[in-house]
């Protein structure tokens, strides 16, 4: 299951919560979630990922490149939330194949840390 909500009450950070496991269904139906909480009020949004508690389809890495390659335009910092080195890795992974990407994309193993690396972020 994917959930997508508002992480804060000031509505600049959008929280996708992945639990259990997940279809590319889902992914479509999270993105489309995403989508009308963040249009057309929302100029840009900071995203917090939490996969600490979901795993993916077996495509998870087309799924992977295939958000890369249609970001959302209305998206400022990602910070993936769970095992940090295994997403990181494959962050590497698909930026070495298809290329760098205009998101900034961050990395942490628990929800203090995220909400301190987007303060930081901001901050700069």
């Amino acid at each position: 299951m994917i959930e997508v909500s508002w992480y804060d009450k000031e509505t600049e950070i959008v929280l996708w919560r992945f639990s259990g496991k997940w279809t590319e269904q889902e992914y479509e139906n999270a993105s489309l979630e995403h989508w009308a909480l963040t249009m057309p009020d929302h100029e840009a949004v900071n995203v917090i990922v939490d996969l600490r508690q979901g795993f993916g389809p077996r495509n998870l890495i087309k799924l992977v490149i295939s958000g890369f390659r249609s970001p959302r335009q209305n998206v400022n910092q990602v910070v993936v939330v769970g095992s940090a080195a295994t997403w990181k890795s494959l962050y590497n992974m698909v930026t070495h194949m298809i290329g760098k990407q205009r998101i900034q994309l961050h990395f942490a193993e628990n929800s203090n840390e995220a909400e301190r690396i987007l303060h930081e972020a901001v901050s700069v």
